[in-house]
């Protein structure tokens, strides 16, 4: 039985490999052979889902994680080396729990929230609002008298309205930027009877990340070798199995700012946008307009 991430994780997944993959011209080290993995669900039939995957999703220390895998291991299966490996027959994702003391530790974080939404949003190159269109959905009239939220397509970006806004701008967070976000009607205003969000922004850039990068044709590389300026350029930190990891940068002053993005645009091609880095003093202001945001700490080495 799967049990939920009360703390770090491993997740162990391996797929039936299609009858018609080599027709759908899916590659070889895609998913696992058809007789390989009916061995394997008989071995293992707690962790079959929907007949045709097993999944397996524990504490890292958890005996049962290594015995799933020396098994794959031993019938033939290639197990993914690192996030950007794909695809794979074998896949592996780490989720990291971070404790208290880390967080409140870290001179930088990162943040986002998933509830309450607050809207979501288009890219948009000619935006002013930092490449960013709100949609006119089912969110824009459903959350008109909501002053805090996150967007529902980019958990990592906030923004603010009435108190919330009056709240950050007497603050007086250094680096701050709030943006008002155009819609993506035909001149990008808003209804007169609802107020107009503003984007959680700033013109502090951070400098390169020290992490690894990938993106979506499984490409490796730094952040040096690449040009973040198009909207479509978006990448994933790559740091072995882990999702989500922390952004990681060589030591420099952090004490300027309380607010800052980075150079890098993380995302899928379609959905890709720079992180907001925040202080502590920062993250004081954000909790309380919103207890339940999920804060993870800057490396900074």
């Amino acid at each position: 039985m799967n049990q939920a991430p009360q703390e770090s994780t491993r997740k162990i997944r391996i797929e039936k490999r299609s009858e018609n993959a080599e027709f759908l011209r899916h590659p070889p080290s895609q998913g696992a052979p058809g007789p390989i993995f009916d061995a394997l669900a008989a071995r293992f039939p707690a962790y079959v889902v929907a007949g045709n995957r097993i999944e397996l999703h524990r504490a890292l220390d958890d005996p049962a994680l290594e015995e799933l895998m020396a098994a794959a291991i031993e019938a033939g299966l290639t197990p993914q080396k690192h996030r950007a490996d794909v695809p794979a027959q074998v896949e592996i994702s780490d989720f990291r729990v971070y404790t208290a003391a880390e967080i409140d530790s870290a001179p930088l974080l990162t943040c986002e929230g998933h509830d309450p939404f607050i809207g979501s949003v288009v890219l948009d190159p000619e935006s002013p609002a930092a490449g960013l269109r709100l949609k006119r959905d089912q969110w824009f009239k459903r959350c008109k008298k909501r002053q805090f939220g996150s967007m529902v397509n980019l958990y990592h970006l906030l923004a603010v309205r009435g108190a919330a806004k009056q709240a950050m701008e007497l603050a007086e967070l250094r680096g701050l930027k709030l943006m008002m976000m155009p819609t993506d009607s035909a001149t990008g205003e808003w209804p007169e009877e609802i107020e107009p969000l503003h984007l959680i922004w700033s013109e502090w850039v951070l400098p390169e990340v020290n992490n690894e990068l990938f993106n979506n044709q499984h490409e490796v590389f730094r952040s040096s070798e690449r040009d973040f300026t198009n909207l479509q350029s978006g990448c994933f930190l790559l740091d072995g199995h882990k999702i989500s990891p922390a952004l990681r940068y060589r030591a420099f002053d952090t004490s300027s700012f309380d607010v800052a993005v980075t150079r890098e645009r993380f995302g899928g091609t379609q959905q890709c946008y720079s992180q907001i880095v925040y202080s502590q003093r920062a993250r004081r202001v954000l909790e309380q307009l919103d207890s339940k945001l999920i804060f993870r700490p800057v490396e900074i080495r």
